[in-house]
């Protein structure tokens, strides 16, 4: 019997999941899961990234402008403390039990009670700082979070390869522009935690995730992966697809 995605990265781990039904439920969406409200996720991201803004931009002045527009053309000014993030201990608990709670509704609570396990051995802020670790992004600043979380969605959502270094440093500062005009980037110090985290478990989990279907060359599941990822970013109307990943970061494509 084939072994699940989710069994074979915790597994490879020291953690296994037993069900093999596991594997089409995570596929499905579960490992999107995330606690992070809808509006933190527009103030992230907000008209940068938004479909419909560029779609408004594109028609009255090209594409050409929307390049620009995306590149941004007049950086904000803003302490970069502003997106400092820190960690309390009781804030961290209680967005990894908010995290594992949506994966039980998304899934069952075996599959759920499995995954705690594994962050609880494997803390999600170390297992974070190994992905953005080749390209200079911080675990304790809200932007790069954002931005590393916003590169592997758009990875997963286009199956492409990891980025170079410089794509990377365009999102980052993409996000920085948004976040700061936005005024997403000085919030309540426990909301901020409590977004950067939560962000963390859903781009940590999808890495593996990502990664052992590679693996194993699952088409089908790479797809579906590809699927959701796309799905769950045009909730907060973000067309994935319909950017490229360049050094100015992502900007639409054609």
């Amino acid at each position: 019997m084939a072994k699940s995605v989710v069994t074979a990265f915790l597994s490879a781990l020291m953690l296994g999941l037993c069900a093999v039904r596991a594997q089409a439920q995570m596929i499905d969406g579960a490992h999107m899961a995330t606690p992070v409200p809808d509006y933190a996720q527009s103030l992230i991201y907000g008209q940068t990234f938004s479909k419909s803004y560029r779609d408004r931009v594109s028609g009255k002045r090209g594409v050409a402008a929307q390049r620009k527009t995306a590149h941004g053309s007049v950086p904000p000014s803003y302490p970069r403390d502003d997106f400092r993030v820190s960690f309390a201990p009781e804030v961290s608990s209680a967005v990894r039990h908010d995290y594992i709670a949506a994966i039980a509704r998304s899934t069952n609570p075996r599959v759920a009670s499995e995954l705690d396990n594994f962050y609880a051995r494997n803390p999600v802020r170390s297992q974070f700082e190994i992905a953005i670790r080749p390209y200079g992004l911080r675990s304790d600043d809200l932007a790069d979070i954002a931005a590393a979380h916003l590169v592997v969605m758009w990875m997963t959502a286009n199956d492409a390869a990891l980025p170079d270094v410089r794509q990377v440093r365009g999102v980052q500062a993409q996000v920085q522009r948004q976040m700061a005009s936005s005024g997403a980037a000085t919030p309540h110090a426990d909301q901020r935690q409590r977004i950067a985290e939560a962000l963390m478990y859903q781009t940590v989990t999808l890495i593996k995730v990502r990664e052992q279907a590679q693996a194993e060359r699952a088409v089908a599941q790479l797809a579906s992966l590809a699927d959701s990822a796309q799905a769950t970013m045009a909730r907060q109307d973000v067309d994935l697809r319909g950017m490229v990943l360049t050094d100015e970061g992502l900007v639409p494509r054609g």
